[in-house]
């Protein structure tokens, strides 16, 4: 009895330790309406972190994305071959896109309203997906201002 004790208490360490990105996908179709509906729920630490909704109807596909970081609502994408949109919900938690050069989008992250970093998502393709392995929480994800004087000066006229 013991040792079955040991080994629940190992595992239990093991599955609190696990910092891997995990998805379930879950399909639908309809063949009457030609339709096909892709649902991907990403976890992080056994929290969904992101869910992904691929829709395919008749050869045109599009992307719903749904943010979340401790069980709350964070931020919504939507896009197809011709648009997309991004917002925000309220929450305790800000989100920030960085962009490449050229202007398109590489990356999500969520963050404290101070901008500690508390989750990133990769954008490729047109497809958001968690980044993989922990997440490194010590930087900031947008500049810290202590007072005025750390505010670029505006030239007097």
């Amino acid at each position: 009895m013991k040792t079955f004790i040991v080994l629940m208490l190992l595992c239990v360490s093991a599955l609190g330790a696990d910092t891997d990105v995990h998805v379930l996908t879950l399909t639908k179709t309809n063949a009457e309406a030609g339709w096909v509906s892709t649902r991907d729920v990403f976890t992080r630490d056994g929290q969904t972190n992101l869910i992904r909704v691929t829709n395919v109807r008749a050869g045109q596909v599009w992307w719903v994305y749904h943010f979340y970081h401790a069980g709350q609502l964070v931020a919504n994408f939507v896009a197809d071959s011709t648009s997309s949109r991004f917002n925000t919900e309220a929450s305790p938690y800000c989100v920030s896109l960085r962009y490449s050069q050229s202007g398109w989008i590489e990356s999500a992250a969520i963050g404290t309203k101070d901008g500690v970093y508390l989750d990133e998502f990769s954008y490729s393709n047109g497809v958001f997906a968690p980044i993989p392995g922990p997440i490194v929480r010590d930087g900031l994800m947008k500049p810290k201002f202590s007072d005025q004087a750390d505010f670029p000066k505006r030239k007097a006229n």
